[in-house]
């Protein structure tokens, strides 16, 4: 029976989900699953809200050494076959430094950021993509090392090393009905959402300038924990919506798969505006939903809103860009919904 170990360095935002989706997989196929996870007091919420089902099969095993070395004798520990980091871009970017992967196991890493962020200077972010191709490229040649890259989920006929995101999609008429009446989502006005991991990177304070122009024919929903980085960003929005006609709703704090899928299939349009490049989990879900959504800022975004050009529009990251946005969104054409599936993801990643 072949028993594969999952790596869980980070808990926050989404991770967590693929480790769940890999170990049902795994599990399903067989394979004897253990998961190396943060030993941090902040990853028992991510734990308790992702893993609690998967962990009375799979074994958690707490760990603090997400280096090679460490991982390599964690690997050594539960025994394993196989290793498989659904975020690998750290412990990738360490092996490159290692100049080799020091177990027998082979191990299976997904590239989640495939380009660079920022540009300090014109040309940069170029110059700093090329450098990571190449790094992946070097690490592919290594003994026991696997490179496979994160892509948008929406991805038509993605490359053999490369992996969509899964869209794990999964609502029921009364968690629809029941988020909208919890959270006081009225039906007068129309509700654009930012949902998800809630940093500085989405630009909430932005979207909020945008959609007070709309006075009270609009609402934002922020829904999702926000971080200490995020917090002056929705602090900004609240203060200004609260001097206009516009509605603000917050929600600060993990929400579950269930709970995600129901917010963007109860808003009129999400809003995706990102400072950083990759893919979006939140802008899958709510293609599968059929909610408009507008997107801006990266990228990665823009080529993914090019894959559905009936469900997604995108703006430059601009006030201007995205009030012109958020006006025009109600009349645009309705959003049809988008079949996906998550297997590939697994499947690949597992191979």
């Amino acid at each position: 029976m072949p028993h594969v170990l999952i790596v869980a360095a980070r808990s926050g935002g989404h991770r967590l989900n693929y480790v769940r989706i890999l170990a049902e997989e795994s599990l399903a196929r067989g394979d004897r699953v253990s998961i190396a996870i943060e030993d941090s007091d902040s990853s028992l919420a991510h734990r308790d809200l992702y893993l609690a089902e998967v962990s009375k099969s799979a074994a958690l095993m707490e760990w603090s050494d997400f280096s090679p070395a460490g991982v390599a004798r964690a690997a050594d520990r539960v025994k394993a076959d196989s290793v498989v980091d659904p975020d690998g871009d750290q412990l990738a970017k360490a092996i490159f430094k290692n100049r080799g992967w020091p177990a027998e196991q082979a191990i299976t890493l997904l590239i989640m950021r495939p380009e660079a962020q920022f540009a300090p200077f014109p040309g940069a972010r170029r110059a700093t993509t090329v450098v990571k191709l190449l790094m992946r490229r070097i690490l592919s040649r290594m003994q026991g090392v696997r490179v496979v890259i994160l892509v948008d989920a929406l991805t038509k006929e993605p490359a053999p090393n490369e992996v969509p995101d899964p869209i794990d999609y999964r609502v029921t008429a009364e968690s629809v009905v029941g988020f909208r009446e919890s959270h006081g989502l009225d039906g007068d006005r129309f509700w654009f959402a930012v949902v998800g991991a809630i940093d500085a990177r989405k630009n909430v304070d932005l979207v909020a300038r945008a959609i007070s122009k709309l006075g009270s024919r609009a609402g934002l929903l922020v829904a999702g924990k926000v971080s200490a980085e995020g917090k002056a960003s929705v602090t900004a929005a609240l203060k200004l919506l609260s001097q206009t006609e516009s509605r603000m709703i917050v929600v600060d704090r993990l929400l579950s798969e269930l709970e995600l899928d129901s917010c963007v299939t109860v808003a009129d349009c999400v809003v995706l505006a990102h400072s950083n490049e990759g893919a979006s989990g939140i802008m899958g879900k709510a293609a599968v939903a059929g909610t408009p959504m507008i997107t801006a800022g990266s990228h990665s975004l823009k080529r993914a809103a090019a894959q559905i050009p009936d469900n997604a529009i995108w703006v430059p990251l601009t006030e201007a860009g995205l009030s012109e946005a958020v006006a025009n969104v109600q009349s645009t054409t309705a959003a049809r919904p988008v079949a996906a599936d998550a297997r590939l993801f697994a499947e690949r990643l597992l191979s």
